[in-house]
């Protein structure tokens, strides 16, 4: 508590006050702003340094992509002690992997697909390699080459892989592609909980040198955009019955192949599962101009008896639907 001011002090001040600012002078007016600055000075000094201290606070930083995919990996340490729990015991889904060797493609490119697969968790899969020129068979009993032939490395994929197992799931890699380490376990366990699924898809990137850059987050599954681009690109299993019942791949659309093949397939809501994890680091991505989406949309629209005129739009594809009674609207003014 503050001592009582002495109005006998008080008194001599406001004496002194007018000698020196006599009322209604400038002096006076001065002092009256003066005094109502230190008034108004107290009252915001404690309001400024709590603005001043949290401007000064640090700000969280955004974190890099890199950063955030490390943080969102599978925890290895969890699976072995689910392994020993035996909570996987019976999970028998048959994951067969094609990697394309294509022209151009290097020994080192490869060596990197077949190092991600070596890598894996779960051990149960099998690769075969299609390349352009001869290689060296792997030293691994689940890797197998197929030996160079007529036609190009993707006309030979579209022939070899309607045969084998129905049930098994299919995917198809590319020479330089890097999956994560807990791809195929992502991929069974997906599949076991959707029994239904013919069709399971995952997010992407792409690699470059030194990091991955640009991924890409899939939606859910959706039939309408699939009329204007392909969503998926190559992201995504299918299991080899429904790849049969699709007619295969079109290895004459070259990139537009895979997009020819999800619009074949033309699956239900319930046979399409979604990973939602950036599962692969791919060296590129299927590109499809736009001219040529127009026609591998109107052959699929003309093949399933749906009348529409396809035009390209931008880089995707615009489909207009007929409309030979359009709605009446009356207005009454």
């Amino acid at each position: 508590m503050s001592d009582p001011v002495d109005p006998g002090a008080r008194g001599t001040t406001e004496r002194v006050a007018r000698m020196v600012a006599p009322t209604d002078s400038r002096a006076r007016a001065l002092l009256r702003v003066g005094r109502q600055l230190v008034r108004d000075g107290q009252e915001y000094a404690p309001r400024l340094r709590e603005v001043w201290e949290t401007a000064n606070d640090p700000i969280e930083r955004e974190p890099k992509y890199d950063e955030w995919l490390q943080r969102r990996r599978g925890d290895r340490a969890l699976f072995d002690e689910r392994v020993d729990d035996g909570d996987f015991d019976g999970r028998r889904i048959a994951v067969e992997v094609y990697v394309l060797a294509e022209h151009g493609s290097s020994a080192q490119e490869l060596g990197v697909t077949l190092d991600a697969l070596r890598r894996q968790w779960i051990p149960d899969w099998t690769a075969k390699i299609l390349s352009a020129t001869a290689i060296t068979t792997p030293q691994d009993p689940r890797v197998s080459v197929v030996e160079p032939g007529d036609g190009s490395v993707f006309e030979r994929l579209a022939r070899i892989v309607i045969d084998g197992d129905p049930a098994a799931f299919i995917v198809v890699l590319e020479a330089g592609d890097l999956i994560e380490d807990d791809f195929v376990h992502e991929l069974i366990s997906s599949a076991w909980d959707h029994p239904a699924a013919e069709l399971i898809h995952w997010d992407d990137d792409l690699r470059s040198r030194r990091s991955s850059t640009e991924p890409r987050f899939r939606p859910a599954w959706s039939p309408e955009i699939l009329l204007s681009a392909n969503p998926l690109g190559r992201s995504f299993a299918v299991r080899r019955e429904a790849l049969r019942r699709a007619g295969g791949l079109d290895p004459t659309l070259g990139d537009g192949a895979w997009w020819a093949l999800l619009l074949a397939l033309d699956p239900v809501e319930s046979g399409v599962a979604r990973i939602a994890r950036v599962l692969a680091h791919l060296r590129r991505r299927p590109r499809v101009p736009a001219t040529a989406g127009a026609a591998i949309v109107a052959d699929a629209l003309e093949r399933a008896g749906r009348s529409a005129s396809v035009v390209p739009f931008g880089s995707a594809v615009r489909v207009v639907w007929p409309n030979d009674d359009p709605p009446h609207v009356t207005v009454i003014i």
